[in-house]
């Protein structure tokens, strides 16, 4: 890294199913390689993050990473998702005279308050920090944040998801129930749950549901008791539109989350390139295997 002049970096962070807290940064820059100029991607860490998530700790343990790799003054994009103790982190980072000293309040990850817009005060305040390091929004993030309000906001889906949603999570909590199921649609015919963080689980929940046929599931909700979670015929047609509705979606979701697509690079920014009077001499000399 210490031939590179210009980097972008992704920063995110999670937890896994144990709860414990990681936070991942990713670098992007361009290498020249005798005649090619390339995008390239590194991972520079994926640290176990304790404690609580928030902006001042998030922003020591980044700058720890960009002081490890001395890439703090070459940064010039940064991309992560719109928590708000995420985009006040890079406040921290990178100070004004503006500063707001007040960002140590207790974020937890999942915690949805994350999500709430910043006050006109604090949004005020991360742009003036952001003015040399322009932080970007993540656009599958950003996405996943589009299709969640639309799909709070479409009440003609509410009944369908309700119910499917009550349906997905018997089949993980009663063995009974599982017993029954497999029995009319064998053991791998299973109906995912849904994650709040992720909205494509929902179409894939959606989807798993549609595969069994309305009759045969009618039955078997019948037969162990769960009338209560009868599709009607309306309700059954709600979630095929609903798929026709989101696929699109869904592929853009896809297409974003695959580190291998060039279709990243249309919406994520790339580092500044050369200067065409310093190719003789290029700042992206050719790195060793």
């Amino acid at each position: 890294m210490s031939n590179i002049n210009h980097v972008s970096v992704t920063v995110d962070i999670w937890s896994d199913r144990k709860m414990r807290g990681f936070l991942g940064v990713t670098a992007h820059y361009l290498e020249q390689d005798e005649e090619r100029i390339e995008l390239k991607s590194n991972l520079l860490a994926c640290d176990r993050f304790k404690g609580s998530h928030t902006a001042e700790r998030l922003c020591e343990q980044f700058e720890a990473i960009c002081d490890e790799y001395s890439i703090k003054n070459k940064i010039d994009y940064i991309i992560s998702d719109n928590a708000a103790n995420m985009r006040k982190a890079f406040t921290v980072c990178f100070p004004t005279e503006q500063e707001d000293e007040d960002v140590d309040e207790e974020d937890d990850l999942d915690d949805p308050e994350l999500w709430h817009d910043l006050s006109l005060e604090d949004q005020e305040t991360v742009d003036a920090a952001m003015a040399k390091k322009q932080r970007l929004q993540c656009f599958a993030h950003t996405l996943q944040l589009v299709v969640g309000d639309g799909l709070k906001e479409t009440k003609g889906t509410t009944s369908s998801l309700a119910k499917l949603s009550k349906l997905s999570s018997l089949l993980h909590t009663s063995t009974t129930f599982k017993d029954v199921f497999d029995a009319e649609f064998g053991e791998q015919r299973g109906i995912p749950a849904a994650v709040t963080t992720r909205w494509n689980s929902t179409l894939r929940q959606v989807k798993a549901v549609l595969r069994c046929e309305h009759p045969k599931l009618c039955r078997v909700l019948e037969k162990a008791g769960h009338k209560e979670l009868l599709f009607t015929a309306r309700e059954w047609n709600v979630l095929k539109e609903l798929v026709d509705i989101m696929n699109p979606f869904g592929e853009a979701t896809d297409l974003t989350q695959d580190s291998d697509n060039q279709f990243c690079c249309s919406i994520c920014p790339v580092p500044k390139s050369p200067p065409r009077e310093a190719e003789a001499t290029s700042p992206f000399p050719q790195q060793p295997d």
